[in-house]
């Protein structure tokens, strides 16, 4: 099934949006960092006027919620079609600052030597990073103006027999003197992915920290490389493995789930459930790109998204109450608990449960991973996270 760059505008809402500053082949951003091999990026919620969400504000707030799962689940179906360069660049002393717009992150950058600005979603689901040109076709809407590689003195195209032209997937094909696409920043095991252009042959590592998406804007926050995250004491980071799906051209996040706890009642699942299963389908995956968890409604001898019955279900809500459950996913080695006040979406005297139905994987969305440090660690292979006030994470 091909995927037209049309169709993906509806799938790409809840990715962080990244901009860097590309001039004469090198680097610039607004501060920096005393590390030598750090690398920060400003990341901003994408309601902002560039977003093709801008509006939504507009909205009601059940009608906000409707297309937030609309678009949840857009991004899982997408999940479900999809399973180093020349001259390599490596972070040196870089910082850009990540914005809040309402519910959205997204990050800001500026390319080409016209300093044209830009939005990129950042995606831990993808590995391409593209941003829409001119002369372009079949466009979605953005309110900056298209970036126009003509009037850039440092634009340059690759041939197709480049590798990182090779590493494209099925769904996208390279015609050689045309680059006209625009708006993902790429973040996972792709080879061709930014995760992987910032770091040398054998170590890739970065981290963000999520702010509350709903309630007062927070100042600038990061998306950190290299050394420029920061270190915690021994014993406060937990960190589970991170797993290679046995599809071909699978590049997702996987991690070892063995069961889920609502509060302190453990479901119980077998630990069998959530492994993979024959044709790539199965796991669980974390993703900043999906804003709701998933949890699989396929998996063998059970179907674990109905056993969880407190998922399906929407409660009401009495004045000034605050006891909400947490939500724990017990995963190999290291337990991820969200607290009761991240667990739900509320609605005019209601709350709802944030999980949805998985077409075939469970997901940990970005609405599970507010006010948490999340580090990515190729090096150790693993997923490192901890409790962290996020708003404090600032440029």
């Amino acid at each position: 099934m091909s995927l037209s760059f049309t169709s993906l505008s509806s799938k790409l809402l809840y990715l962080l949006c990244v901009t860097l500053s590309f001039q004469h082949h090198s680097i610039h951003s607004s501060s920096s960092t005393a590390n030598p091999t750090g690398l920060t990026l400003r990341v901003a919620v994408d309601d902002s006027p560039g977003s093709p969400l801008y509006g939504i504000q507009n909205l009601t707030i059940e009608e906000r919620i409707d297309m937030l799962i609309n678009v949840s689940n857009a991004r899982a179906d997408y999940l479900n079609l999809v399973s180093n360069p020349d001259r390599e660049i490596l972070p040196d002393n870089i910082r850009i600052p990540l914005l809040r717009e309402n519910l959205w992150y997204a990050a800001e950058f500026k390319i080409g030597s016209q300093l044209h600005q830009v939005k990129l979603l950042m995606d831990t689901g993808g590995g391409l990073t593209w941003t829409q040109c001119q002369p372009c076709q079949k466009c979605f809407p953005q309110k900056p103006p298209i970036y126009d590689p003509r009037a850039s003195q440092t634009y340059g195209t690759l041939p197709c027999d480049h590798r990182l032209c090779k590493t494209l997937g099925k769904d996208l094909t390279c015609v050689d003197g045309n680059t006209e696409i625009s708006g993902i920043f790429g973040l996972s095991f792709s080879p061709d992915s930014m995760a992987k252009q910032f770091s040398d042959e054998t170590h890739s590592r970065f981290s963000y920290c999520f702010a509350p998406i709903v309630g007062a804007i927070p100042p600038p926050l990061v998306l950190r490389f290299g050394e420029d995250i920061p270190t915690f004491p021994s014993g406060h980071l937990q960190s589970t493995l991170v797993m290679r799906s046995p599809a071909t051209n699978s590049y997702f996040y996987y991690l070892e789930l063995l069961d889920i706890s609502i509060d302190s009642f453990r479901i119980g699942f077998s630990p069998s459930t959530f492994q993979f299963r024959a044709g790539g389908a199965g796991g669980c995956l974390i993703d900043s790109g999906a804003l709701f968890t998933f949890i699989d409604s396929g998996t063998i001898g059970v179907n674990a998204y109905e056993r969880g019955s407190s998922f399906q279900v929407c409660y009401e809500r009495p004045p000034n109450y605050e006891e909400f459950a947490s939500l724990t996913f017990h995963f190999n080695g290291a337990d991820y608990t969200v607290a009761g006040k991240y667990v739900n979406v509320f609605k005019p005297e209601l709350f709802c449960v944030g999980v949805l139905r998985g077409p075939s994987s469970t997901i940990l969305g970005a609405w599970h991973q507010q006010d948490k440090r999340i580090i990515h660690d190729e090096l150790f292979g693993e997923l490192q996270f901890a409790d962290e006030n996020c708003a404090n994470d600032v440029a």
